[in-house]
């Protein structure tokens, strides 16, 4: 199981600038911004980052959504699952940090065989 947990006050200070964060491949195009695999450059591990365009949330009322997803995926403690390990802002931008699991997004994997009705 992959483990999200910090060592300490130090590593989330780090941990919650863009900048520690450099992407190294593209992984996916949403309505709202992008997915990036990303490697922190201090532990080394990959992850993925979703980076979100706040105008583009606000322009389309969905700002609550976006506090809700950070919520859950905050919340989320399942094998099974992936929850969040970093979320920070900048003033135009929100990330979400999470494991990067290989095999693609499971809502791609229920559509293609029609599980979604």
């Amino acid at each position: 199981m992959f483990s999200c947990i910090l060592a300490g006050a130090a590593q989330l200070e780090h941990a919650t600038e863009a900048s520690r964060w450099p992407g190294f491949s593209f992984a996916s195009q949403g309505a709202f911004g992008k997915v990036l695999l990303v490697r922190h450059t201090k532990t080394r591990r990959v992850y993925a980052m979703k980076i979100m365009h706040k105008r583009l949330l606000e322009m389309r009322d969905h700002v609550g959504y976006s506090r809700m997803e950070r919520e859950i995926l905050a919340g989320v403690n399942h094998p099974f699952l992936v929850g969040l390990c970093f979320a920070f802002q900048t003033d135009t931008k929100l990330y979400l940090v999470m494991p990067y699991m290989a095999g693609g997004e499971l809502f791609a994997h229920l559509n293609r065989e029609g599980a979604l009705l």
